[in-house]
């Protein structure tokens, strides 16, 4: 009798001990489970966002299953448009040394075939970026859509991953100019000169820069964002690692200035003469000039 009492008791308290172990162990397992879920759908996030900047980067040059998506999409909304202005680059610099007539018809039908055959379109501009190495012209890696580059002048010009999304470079020189890793969405550069001129990793969004003569000017690693710079001669200037955020400098003389390390936030310099003067790590915050 005290030996089935004692089994009971073993029988009865010990599936309760497992249950209870179990759901804690399954509870924490569920919990564990949706950590991993959401660190999965994180790096998925970021990878999406990585995936966009290659896009914008990488979309006319590169083949890509989504750029070729996003290539369509452009082909069916803007075909006219397209096809005059996004290849208005590749197309100019081949008149220039081939028959046009004949690169017009062939250039029409490889953009046809591009988005059923990528392997075309992206063989046939590396192997026009070869043919212009004669006249150094490398636009790898380039996005030109809704660019406008009428009269434009790119000899020895470096526009590796640079971004000219609705811009509009009419009659404009680019000799000997280094464009790698620039942003000029939404920027109006006509009629102006920028010889030997480095603007790399410079962001010149929302910017006018018309009639101005940028001549030996490095502009490394500088904000010019929602800037005027009409009428203006930055000539033999060097502008590293300056914020020009916000700035009129319309009608303004600049030759031969160094403006390293300046924060020029918010400053007007109109009609403001600065030839030959040093402003190396100054702050003119707010300053009206």
């Amino acid at each position: 009798m005290k030996c089935r009492r004692l089994l009971s008791f073993f029988i009865c308290r010990l599936p309760h001990e497992v249950d209870d172990v179990c759901m804690t162990f399954a509870h924490e397992s569920i919990q564990h489970q949706s950590v991993q879920h959401q660190s999965v759908q994180h790096h998925s996030v970021e990878h999406q966002s990585i995936q966009h900047q290659s896009v914008q980067h990488q979309s006319v040059q590169h083949h890509s299953v989504q750029h070729q998506s996003v290539q369509h999409q452009s082909v069916q909304h803007h075909s006219v448009q397209h096809h005059s202005v996004q290849h208005q680059s590749v197309q100019h610099h081949s008149v220039q040394y081939q028959s046009s007539q004949h690169q017009s018809v062939q250039h029409h039908s490889v953009q046809h075939q591009s988005v059923q055959h990528q392997s075309v379109q992206h063989h046939s501009v590396q192997h026009q970026s070869v043919q212009h190495h004669s006249v150094q012209h490398i636009l790898s890696s380039t996005n030109l859509f809704s660019t406008i580059l009428s009269s434009t002048n790119l000899s020895s010009t470096i526009l590796s991953s640079t971004n000219l999304a609705s811009t509009n470079l009419s009659s404009t020189n680019l000799s000997s100019t280094i464009l790698s890793r620039t942003n000029l969405s939404s920027t109006i550069l006509s009629s102006t000169i920028l010889s030997s001129t480095n603007l790399s990793s410079t962001n010149l969004s929302s910017t006018i820069l018309s009639s101005t003569n940028l001549s030996s000017t490095n502009l490394s690693s500088t904000n010019l964002s929602s800037t005027i710079l009409s009428s203006t001669i930055l000539s033999s200037t060097n502008l590293s690692s300056t914020i020009l955020s916000s700035t009129n400098l319309s009608s303004t003389n600049l030759s031969s200035t160094i403006l390293s390390s300046t924060i020029l936030s918010s400053t007007i310099l109109f009609s403001t003469n600065l030839s030959s003067n040093i402003l190396s790590s100054i702050i003119l915050s707010e300053d009206n000039l």
